[in-house]
């Protein structure tokens, strides 16, 4: 592990072997910090301790043997007592002991003073041996989640000054009845051991109790108010998919009400359509525990030119891939250096990646939730009323050989034939005018499919779900997918999907939400971008497409099933507060490292 964890500690409270139930301040002060808390407008805190008699808690008095042995040579006057009583440095200090031992405040129980985040709270004082109970309500302003409870005692400067005399004239050659007393002053800690402490608790949970024999922080109870954020570095402002996949990202944290900094990424982006749904939340700083870099594993390289290397320092680094091969790029593994561990959206993007590298990977599905359109958009987008329509959306910068669109096409074309069916095709293109020969070769291959439409606007994401809930059907025949956005929207809408049965989407398309399509795997027979030459990725079954297309189409009361069932799998596997949930119980995790 690279990274070290700091939650709370504390120090200076020690516990106490004279009574095996309670904590003493031997030095004086102890200090607990403690780090991460939920974020809350009012903190209460409660001590709870007691005051024991002086015989019991000075015991070094009843018990002189650890001075039996100095004081049996000290017996004889020593040779150096003539000249300390000629200078009177013997009265000297004799007299000045006795001043000290007559303070009140060496025979009076010490008091107690409650010091937060540098602000002095509270001031007890016991009169009398026996339980105390201090109960105090912070400030707001002090409410935050960083808090530092300092506990200081108070009446214990004479018998600090004693135990200064007696180390200070340690090897001074008094006669044995004032080197003793002296020698008993240095522990003075004896003398402070009088005020014990029981619990500490924090908003009604305990955080420390020493009335039991293993005392730890990382207790359960802490563990409750513990609540570490999350700095969301990302494509916050962008219209792709990695764009999208850190603002579901966003929206399952904020579900969980875990703490979160949302950073929009420095990396230069060629997509200039703009998503404002967290431009008003961005900021430049990252305060929280743990980082979380929605990038391209190949960008890690340059992360200290954009962010410093202050960015990453202290904190729990975390890399957010998607990969939609089974094998991951051996290139590729070095560049989870910076990173403790890696998140992906999907089981299958797991088990690639882990192959491959040393640090934890973990399953983080996106997040699946927005506003479920209402009333008929068809007219909005120039879509025919009376047809059954298949919508197939992608981005030609996702690489149009892997997502396929000619084999949608190509199932169409077999499933309706004939140009005066009731049915449509529909395909929204991301990027065509970014990549003017991939859509050129789009147009060409349409040609021959009858009732093919294109949408070429760029739409913001209200619309493209308006879009998605105009249309009957959605079908994506990739080769891979790493998750599947627009899938698993589709399904969140309610609508059947035709999908290859391979890769992400097959971990939740199945027979009774969706039409999963069957598949070969073939190899690659050229590289196409990262995914390299000799690589294996699906091929979906275009006949078997075709069916669902028929079926689709002659019994719609299917798919209303179809859809009805994939919208509540989605809701209930993929809603922000199911991811969330992951997401806290990682965080949540790290509390016991």
């Amino acid at each position: 592990m690279k990274t070290v964890l700091h939650f709370g500690s504390y120090r200076g409270i020690c516990f106490d072997e004279t009574d095996n139930d309670s904590a003493c301040l031997p030095y004086e002060n102890g200090i607990i910090q403690l780090k991460h808390l939920q974020d809350t407008a009012a903190r209460t805190l409660k001590i709870t301790g007691r005051i024991i008699p002086l015989k019991h808690a000075n015991a070094v008095d009843a018990d002189e043997d650890c001075f039996a042995q100095r004081l049996r040579q000290l017996e004889q006057p020593h040779p150096s007592d003539a000249p300390l009583k000629r200078y009177g440095l013997v009265a000297l200090a004799g007299w000045l002991v006795r001043v000290v031992e007559s303070h009140a405040n060496l025979t009076r129980p010490p008091g107690l003073r409650v010091i937060c985040n540098g602000r002095s709270l509270a001031r007890h004082q016991s009169q009398h041996d026996g339980a105390f109970e201090i109960e105090l309500a912070l400030p707001a302003g002090l409410a935050s989640r960083h808090l530092q409870i300092e506990l200081a005692l108070t009446g214990v400067g004479a018998a600090n000054l004693l135990a200064w005399l007696g180390k200070a004239l340690a090897s001074w050659p008094f006669p044995s009845q004032l080197w003793a007393r002296l020698q008993k002053h240095r522990l003075r800690y004896f003398k402070h051991r009088r005020l014990r402490l029981h619990t500490i608790h924090l908003d009604g949970q305990p955080l420390l109790d020493f009335t039991k024999r293993n005392v730890r922080l990382d207790s359960e109870a802490f563990r409750k108010l513990w609540n570490p954020g999350i700095n969301l570095i990302g494509y916050f402002l962008n219209i792709s998919g990695t764009g999208e996949a850190v603002r579901c990202a966003a929206r399952a944290a904020q579900a969980a009400d875990i703490p979160t900094a949302l950073i929009q990424s420095k990396f230069p982006v060629s997509n200039r359509w703009r998503d404002e749904e967290f431009a008003g939340r961005l900021t430049e700083h990252n305060p929280h525990l743990v980082n979380v870099f929605h990038l391209f594993p190949f960008q890690w390289p340059n992360l200290n030119d954009h962010y410093g290397p202050t960015f990453r320092k202290d904190k729990y680094n975390i890399a957010y891939w998607a990969w939609e091969l089974a094998e991951f790029p051996d290139a590729w593994a070095q560049y989870h250096r910076p990173f403790d561990e890696i998140w992906t959206p999907s089981r299958f993007t797991t088990e690639a990646i882990a192959r491959k590298v040393p640090v934890p990977v973990l399953t983080m599905p996106h997040a699946i939730e927005f506003p479920v359109p209402t009333g008929n958009h068809r007219s909005r987008f120039g879509l025919p009323e009376d047809c059954y329509l298949f919508l197939f959306a992608f981005d030609l910068t996702s690489l149009q050989a892997r997502k396929n669109p000619q084999a949608v096409m190509a199932a169409f074309r077999k499933a309706f034939p004939d140009p005066s069916s009731k049915t449509a095709l529909v395909v929204k293109v991301l990027g065509a005018e970014n990549n003017p020969r991939d859509f050129v070769s789009l147009q060409e291959a349409a040609r021959t499919v009858p009732n093919c439409r294109f949408i070429t606007d760029t739409l913001s994401r209200r619309e493209v779900y308006e879009l998605q809930h105009a249309c009957d059907c959605f079908v994506s025949l990739h080769r891979s997918e790493g998750f599947g956005l627009s899938v698993a929207e589709a399904m969140y809408l309610g609508k059947p999907v035709i999908s290859t049965h391979w890769s992400a989407t097959a971990e939740y398309v199945n027979e009774r939400n969706g039409c999963p399509v069957a598949c070969q795997l073939k190899p690659l027979d050229q590289s196409h971008a990262s995914y390299a030459k000799g690589e294996l990725w699906a091929e979906a079954d275009v006949d078997h497409a075709a069916h669902f297309m028929k079926r689709l189409v002659a019994n719609p009361a299917w798919g209303v099933q179809l859809g009805r069932q994939a919208a509540a799998d989605i809701r209930r596997d993929f809603s922000p507060a199911a991811i969330g949930r992951l997401y806290r119980r990682r965080l949540e995790s790290m509390f016991h490292w």
